[in-house]
């Protein structure tokens, strides 16, 4: 399997249209993201965003844990939890929630929202991969 962190952002403008049964259709070259523990998909590739002309930020929370981050326009595999906080954010004029697994709880990480409507996830590498070639 393929570490998402080493699959670039694809250059192309695929769309992923998400039913609101969230079943997803999109383009049959771009491969899920899915989560590293249960295999459940999260997002594809196509919904990578920048933010301060990146994809990929790696931020140190209070405690000293240190996170690198792929950020998506839409990660429907996520469920965000607990009310939104701005205490300690890393994208200023953006509260943050938890996001985790719908599949199995792992923490993925943050869904990231400003007063703007301007909203995106925040998704730790290490814990998602691109599914592999030929599972469509």
């Amino acid at each position: 399997m393929v570490r998402l962190d080493d699959a670039a952002p694809p250059r192309d403008k695929s769309r992923v249209v998400f039913s609101s049964a969230s079943q997803q259709v999109r383009d049959a070259n771009d491969p899920f993201i899915l989560c590293a523990a249960c295999r459940r998909r999260i997002t594809t590739r196509d919904m990578a965003v920048a933010r301060s002309g990146a994809h990929r930020h790696v931020f140190c929370n209070p405690a000293g844990m240190v996170f690198r981050l792929g950020l998506y326009r839409h990660a429907p595999g996520c469920l965000a939890l607990e009310p939104p906080s701005t205490e300690f954010t890393w994208f200023p004029g953006h509260a943050w929630r938890v996001a985790c697994c719908r599949g199995c709880g792992t923490h993925l990480g943050w869904r990231f929202s400003a007063v703007s409507d301007d909203a995106f996830f925040g998704i730790i590498l290490d814990r998602v991969i691109v599914e592999p070639a030929g599972h469509l």
